[in-house]
C-alpha cells in the first residue's frame, strides 16, 4: 500500500512510512516523543495534526513493544544513519569501551567544517541521550 500521507513533514523531508516504523521500534506514543527523536512537527508545525492521527491510528493497529536497551549498535544503525541519508557522511561504528564510543565519520563528497561539526554535536547529542549520559564519543 503506497504511503497515504507522502512527504508528511515537508520541513525535515520525513515521510510517513518513516515516522510509523521509527515510532514502532522505540514505543513513540506522543508528538513531542517525536519531535525530539526527528524534529517533526517541531519546524512549522502544520504537520502536528497529522502526526496525531499517525500516532493514535498507529497505536491502535499494533501493540506497544516491550523497551529494550539500547546499545551504541542499534542507535547508530536505527537512530541516526536514517537521518544521514542526504547529507554527505557515512557513519562506522569502530568499537564501543564502556562508556567510550569510537566513531568514523566518512565524507561522501564535499563538507565543510561547520557540517563536521555539526554531525559531532548530532551524534554525540543522540549516544548521550538515548545510550548513556556519560558516554564518550570519540571520532577516529
Amino acid at each position: 500500500m503506497a504511503d497515504p500521507v507522502p512527504g508528511l513533514c515537508t520541513c525535515f523531508g520525513l515521510s510517513a512510512e518513516d515516522l510509523k516504523r521509527l515510532a514502532l521500534e522505540r514505543g513513540l506514543t506522543a508528538v513531542g516523543e517525536l519531535g525530539d527523536a526527528t524534529r517533526a512537527g517541531t519546524g512549522c508545525r502544520t504537520c502536528v495534526p497529522d502526526l496525531e492521527n499517525l500516532l493514535e491510528t498507529l497505536w491502535k493497529l499494533h501493540p506497544k513493544p516491550a523497551s529494550k536497551p539500547a546499545t551504541p549498535d542499534t542507535i547508530v544503525r536505527d537512530a541516526i544513519r536514517p537521518f544521514l541519508l542526504k547529507s554527505p557522511w557515512e557513519l562506522n561504528l569502530i568499537d564501543v569501551d564502556e562508556a567510550t564510543i569510537r566513531i568514523r565519520a566518512v565524507p561522501r563528497g564535499e563538507t565543510c567544517r561547520t557540517g563536521e561539526d555539526t554531525l559531532r554535536q548530532f551524534v554525540e547529542n543522540r549516544l548521550k541521550e538515548m545510550y548513556r549520559p556519560d558516554a564518550v564519543v570519540v571520532f577516529v
